[in-house]
């Protein structure tokens, strides 16, 4: 019920909604909850959303992260280009694997011109973590650059995993039909 609530009260917007999400978030013991404010007060685009995320970032989690793991999907709905370095700390290999897949998507989506995206995309291309080698050859072509053509087909001629060859492909074959539009 309490989950539900907080749900409703990021549907609901207004100031006192987001005053109710910040204190969920500042005082309640059930990270689940916490998690959910967070992501709610995100997706309201509270006038304080950022620097409340922005605070849960580095908190600890008992279970599974959920708390980081919110945060940053609560800062992915702003969409703000600014946040591009903080989503780039967390698809580092020392974080759970949901907190670098939601990191990412994060970061392509609000930060898509971030100087720094492409290089790491294609570093984490070849991550030991396979579900993070398909996203960042996903995002690799969601991006569109010209330049990363080449890189996605040496990289299909060179995988040995038969999927990850046709995501290196797929990425490429979305860019060069995107060039050829412009």
């Amino acid at each position: 019920i309490r989950r539900a609530t907080v749900i409703g009260l990021g549907r609901a917007g207004g100031e006192i909604s987001a005053e109710t999400l910040e204190a969920a978030i500042a005082t309640d013991v059930v990270e689940e909850i916490v998690g959910a404010a967070a992501i709610a007060i995100g997706k309201m685009r509270a006038p304080s959303a950022r620097q409340v995320l922005m605070d849960q970032v580095d908190r600890q989690s008992w279970y599974s992260d959920v708390i980081r793991h919110s945060a940053l999907l609560g800062l992915a709905e702003l969409e703000d280009e600014s946040l591009g370095p903080i989503f780039k700390r967390f698809v580092d290999g020392s974080f759970l694997h949901i907190v670098r897949e939601v990191a990412i998507k994060a970061w392509v989506r609000s930060a898509p011109q971030h100087s720094d995206l492409p290089k790491e995309l294609r570093k984490l291309a070849y991550d030991p973590d396979a579900e993070i080698r398909s996203l960042a050859l996903t995002s690799l072509g969601s991006l569109h650059h010209a330049e990363d053509i080449e890189f996605l087909r040496e990289y299909a001629k060179s995988a040995v995993d038969p999927s990850l060859q046709e995501e290196a492909n797929s990425a490429m074959e979305s860019i060069v039909g995107f060039v050829t539009e412009q």
